[in-house]
């Protein structure tokens, strides 16, 4: 065994488990291993890597910034990359939405949002959806459906409903002036790239003004570019109330935002980060927005999603293990009649590393600047194991 793989085992919390290789380095959309072998990655770190492995623009801005000013306290110093990141974000977020609370990971601007929600509308109760995934910290993990997360550390914070995605008579049958907010993710990602029928984040947002409710989108799976548009809520031209980023926004660095209406901003002191807002963070991912728009990231990945999703669903259509395939951009699941498990090691040992999202459904989720033919070489090798 791997020395790495030893000592992460020996000292690691137990929380994990690892594939039979140590990684040591990475460059677009490969990386490889102790041993030298390449692997096309599919994965891309559950969704983060999204400019690609070792991008020297977003590895050029970070050392840079380690070299000048590493972190500035926020609420206590203004800084100029801070505030020019804040403004960009908030110029490619929808609609109104041009406040914003900077943490360091997506589960941290969930709470952040659970907590907003209950302050500004004074109501406890928020709606959740069957299948979501928020997070694990407490606030985030109530929000979260999956049982065997949730069963080790009840009672878990009250007054959280889980309702079916995607069916609007659902919420409409329980929705009331006591609602705080309705949490989903435009795409359920860990719950099986679950797409919604077309119109059903309109509705909701009808509803959600309709009882003074307040909207938040979970993007920080699908934002960021990750189904072609800044945002997956894009798509409908939907402006929601709060919108938690995080996983691309950084690069591959740590960071994570809570985007917000005007009108909702915490007042000061109501809550806090040592270091949500690190100036490496930001500096990164105002390096990920500008690199997105000057190499046009986004039209890419509509039109190449567009096509390996139309090939995936047309070479496996008469393959009976293939129950579905669905997704959006470079989001994309394969649903299977059997378990998954067998058919991921049979691609690892094809050097193609992807995901699982439940235990029938094969995830995609490559960084964004994968080359079309790579990615077509990875479906034939798909389809072939698949056969």
């Amino acid at each position: 065994m791997n020395q790495w793989i030893e000592l992460e085992e020996k000292h690691g919390s137990g929380a994990y488990g690892n594939w039979p290789i140590a990684i040591e380095g990475g460059k677009g959309p490969y990386v490889w291993d102790s041993n030298g072998n390449r692997y096309l990655d599919l994965g891309a770190g559950i969704g983060v890597i999204g400019l690609g492995h070792a991008n020297q623009d977003v590895a050029l801005a970070i050392s840079q910034q380690a070299q000048t000013l590493a972190h500035c306290i926020n609420g206590y110093f203004a800084n100029e990359i801070r505030a020019k990141f804040l403004q960009r974000l908030s110029q490619i977020a929808p609609g109104d939405l041009n406040r914003i609370f900077l943490t360091n990971s997506g589960t941290e601007a969930v709470e952040a949002a659970f907590k907003l929600a209950r302050k500004h509308t004074g109501r406890t109760k928020i709606i959740s959806m069957i299948r979501a995934y928020h997070g694990r910290s407490m606030g985030a993990l109530s929000l979260t459906w999956r049982k065997d997360y949730r069963a080790p550390y009840t009672p878990l914070i009250p007054d959280i409903q889980h309702l079916p995605y995607g069916r609007i008579e659902a919420i409409e049958k329980v929705i009331d002036n006591k609602v705080a907010a309705v949490i989903l993710e435009p795409i359920q990602g860990e719950g099986g790239i679950i797409v919604p029928p077309q119109g059903y984040l309109t509705q909701v947002r009808k509803l959600c003004d309709f009882h003074n409710t307040l909207f938040i989108v979970d993007e920080i799976q699908t934002g960021m570019g990750r189904t072609g548009g800044w945002f997956a809520c894009d798509h409908e031209n939907v402006v929601p109330d709060i919108i938690c980023s995080a996983k691309m926004l950084g690069g591959g660095f740590p960071i994570g935002a809570m985007i917000m209406r005007e009108e909702l901003s915490f007042e000061k002191s109501k809550h806090g980060s040592t270091y949500g807002g690190n100036l490496m963070g930001c500096r990164a991912g105002l390096t990920v927005i500008e690199y997105m728009e000057k190499n046009n990231i986004l039209e890419y990945v509509r039109k190449t999603g567009k096509e390996i999703l139309s090939d995936l669903k047309m070479l496996t259509q008469n393959l009976n293990k293939v129950k579905e395939v669905r997704g959006r951009g470079f989001m994309i699941g394969i649903e299977l009649n059997e378990p998954v498990m067998p058919y991921l090691k049979e691609l690892f040992n094809n050097k193609i590393l992807a995901l699982s999202a439940g235990k029938k459904i094969i995830r995609l989720l490559p960084p964004l600047i994968t080359p079309k033919k790579e990615l077509n070489n990875a479906i034939d090798k798909i389809v072939e194991i698949l056969k």
